[in-house]
């Protein structure tokens, strides 16, 4: 009998959290800080003027894409540098404050690049906030860690990728992070 009552009540308890979250707006679900639970939107999106959301609170260093939910550095490194060197500059990184960055996988960095730019770049939407974006490449992380592969470049000049030369290759770091903040608070 006990175990009927406990069964049943966790039955209704799972009911009653599955009807909280639907009646959380989208507005108060974008307001809750922590890190970002959804997964990203990798469609192609209308450009929005709000997409991109430059963080005080993190010293104006960081910039929120409200489009994948991910916390891109505001001024990408502007050296060129082998793999190890750009794994190390993410690593290292303390922008708006904070550690924790990482180099982007080739599809995340990819997200950024605007197809109807025309070379010679560089291929960002309009009204982008970031600086020190150069018209070259980008180191982008394989597309699934789980497999040892190489890294890819993302070009930023034409808006293409392809797979990097680990020997001799070098390329520019643009590092990313998971979203920790809270977006009404940011102007």
């Amino acid at each position: 009998m006990q175990r009927r009552q406990f069964m049943a009540s966790g039955f209704f308890g799972l009911v009653a959290a599955g009807l909280c979250l639907l009646a959380t707006s989208p507005a108060q679900a974008a307001s809750l800080s922590g890190p970002a639970t959804t997964e990203p939107a990798w469609t192609p999106q209308p450009v929005s003027a709000t997409q991109f959301v430059v963080l005080s609170d993190w010293k104006s260093e960081a910039v929120f894409d409200r489009e994948t939910g991910l916390v891109w550095e505001l001024n990408p490194g502007k050296d060129a540098v082998d793999w190890n060197g750009a794994q190390e500059h993410c690593l290292n990184l303390a922008a708006g404050g904070r550690k924790g960055w990482r180099i982007p996988s080739v599809h995340e960095l990819a997200s950024l690049v605007d197809p109807g730019v025309a070379a010679p770049g560089p291929t960002l939407r309009a009204g982008h906030p970031f600086t020190n974006v150069q018209s070259a490449n980008y180191w982008g992380a394989a597309p699934n860690p789980q497999y040892a592969a190489p890294p890819w470049y993302v070009f930023f000049s034409n808006g293409r990728t392809k797979i990097a030369d680990m020997k001799t290759g070098k390329a520019r770091t643009w590092c990313v992070r998971t979203a920790e903040v809270e977006i009404s608070e940011q102007h």
